[in-house]
């Protein structure tokens, strides 16, 4: 059977992509190339538009989720050259080592090397010299990009709302472009800002919830088609463009870390409002930010905190208070953020919600007589998945036997004599896969003792008042693990309240909490660190 090859082809910018300059003439060479080694091309990986120097690629990680399958679809991937692959040394190197691990290698086609140490060290150096051309490319770039902003000209991009590119003039072979009022964008930036100072005329200043609410109840949507949202109206008013300063260079491209202020490279447009106006604004934000003027103190303990989901538009539903915290809410996170044409949004108390959904937990799931056959279920469902405990202890008990067998004949043969210096490292060995039988065993004999001990009806009982008496008056923090560990989701719908659960968990929680003293979370995972040895880690 031939050799299943995968091919990745990528271009460095979008452009690139769009004038099919790059991507059919590796395509065509590496076919060429598979065909000639005699490799069957399974599949294909296009990236069109997308830089090197991060691993973090749509398609690259796609390829690299297929190479984890089982069983693997293709075992090479070939590549025109590694800087096609990646510029990033570290990167590259940790990504082809975890390949080779599951049995998928990388192939240049123009960068052969040989298998084996020497092979991986030229490797290196070549992925090395393409991460220092990637850099001194981009330091020039910018430095180019830098020049061309203070001139007065666009360097690329998205321009900001309310603007569009146009062209200002021609150099040679290239169009320099020059920012532009965008008529029907330039209208929506007045009316925020207007908003936010004065209102409709008929109320005061609006709030930025408010204008996203008007705005989206009147059919307007960003340049993307999508609705306004709290974070693109508060980019809006903080932008200095429309007093007729766009800032470049503000920011490091590939971290979005923000950079001195003495590196950012002030670029004149068109003014949309007036600086007193755009002043005052600031003066405003300022004086509502709530880092600097925090409101009165607000517990944000939440009981059923991430549990909580809205039935209309499936968004978590968060706290919302009033009153200055006199009175909490469960409400839905996705209205608080584009307002009530995501959804018309569902409001309930907090304790209302809190009580409601304790008391169903406590009747419908926690009373003894449900408690008593979850357990039973669950107990049945486990012997049957497990194909019967016995089997697996018969098979470890015949393990320990074979190790203890092997170690006592090494033993026996360092006291003779005649044992070689490396049987130490074998002795070592097995008694470490003795070690891990013997915890294996003991870990099966404990779960074949629990699944064959009878349910005592007792013990439900004293465990189902003990939950009751710990989910209604218990102190907060363990009432809210506790209703984490029974509760998956609260979905709230306008005319019912549904709370899903996983059965196994509820029962392994009431037996852990029958086992645990009163005041301490229930622990039911089996020996994860039963040796306490410093390697310490949970089972996969």
């Amino acid at each position: 059977m031939s050799t299943r090859a995968a091919l990745y082809l990528r271009v460095s910018t979008k452009k690139q992509a769009e004038q099919d300059l790059s991507i059919p003439d590796q395509r065509s060479q590496l076919r060429a190339h598979c065909k000639a080694k005699g490799w069957q091309v399974v599949e294909e990986y296009v990236e069109p538009g997308a830089s090197a120097t991060t691993t973090d690629r749509p398609i690259f990680q796609k390829m690299l989720s297929d190479a984890r399958k089982r069983p693997l679809p293709f075992e090479i991937i070939v590549i025109h050259s590694y800087s096609r692959f990646a510029r990033d040394l570290l990167g590259s190197e940790l990504v082809i080592h975890q390949l080779a691990k599951q049995g998928v290698k990388v192939v240049s086609m123009t960068q052969e090397v040989n298998d084996g140490p020497q092979g991986e060290f030229m490797r290196q150096v070549m992925q090395m010299m393409d991460e220092y051309q990637s850099k001194e490319i981009a330091k020039h770039t910018l430095r180019a990009m830098e020049e061309n902003a203070r001139q007065g000209f666009w360097n690329g991009s998205h321009p900001p709302f309310g603007y569009k590119v146009v062209d200002a003039e021609k150099r040679g072979h290239k169009t320099k472009k020059k920012l532009a009022v965008h008529n029907g964008e330039a209208a929506t930036v007045r009316d925020v800002f207007r908003l936010y100072l004065s209102g409709t005329g008929r109320s005061g200043p609006m709030g930025i919830k408010h204008i996203v609410n008007h705005l989206n109840g009147r059919a307007r949507r960003q340049r993307n088609g999508k609705p306004f949202n709290i974070q693109f109206v508060h980019k809006v008013l903080r932008n200095t463009a429309y007093i007729g300063t766009h800032y470049f260079n503000r920011k490091d491209s590939k971290g979005k870390i923000q950079k001195a202020r003495d590196k950012w490279i002030g670029l004149s447009c068109p003014t949309l409002i007036d600086r007193a106006a755009f002043q005052a604004v600031q003066k405003r934000l300022t004086d509502r930010n709530p880092r600097k003027n925090p409101s009165r103190t607000v517990t944000n303990a939440i009981l059923l905190q991430g549990l909580v989901k809205c039935g209309s538009c499936g968004s978590t539903m968060t706290l919302r208070a009033g009153k200055s915290g006199r009175y909490r809410y469960y409400a839905c996170s996705g209205r608080a953020r584009v307002g009530a044409v995501r959804c018309k949004g569902n409001v309930l108390p907090m304790p209302k919600l809190d009580d409601l959904v304790t008391d169903t937990l406590l009747a419908r799931v926690l009373a003894p007589d449900r408690v008593a056959e979850l357990v039973r279920e669950v107990r049945r469902d486990e012997k049957q998945a497990h194909g019967g405990l016995s089997t697996q202890l018969r098979e470890v008990v015949a393990r320990e036997r074979e190790l203890t067998s092997s170690l006592d004949r090494l033993v026996k043969a360092i006291e003779e004599g005649v044992a070689p210096n490396r049987v130490r490292e074998r002795i070592h060995s097995l008694e470490m896969s003795l070690g891990e039988a013997r915890d294996t065993k003991r870990s099966l004999q404990k779960r074949a003792a629990a699944n064959d001990r009878p349910v005592s009806s007792q013990e439900i009982v004293k465990t189902t008042e003990y939950l009751s008496n710990l989910l209604r008056h218990g102190e907060f923090q363990l009432r809210k693990v506790y209703l984490q560990m029974f509760i998956d989701a609260v979905e709230v719908t306008d005319g019912e309240i549904i709370i899903t659960g996983s059965k196994r968990a509820a029962a392994k929680a009431v037996e852990g909490t029958a086992k645990k003293p009163s005041n301490t979370v229930p622990v039911y995972m089996q020996d994860w660190r039963p040796r306490r040895d410093l390697n310490a880690r949970p089972p996969d």
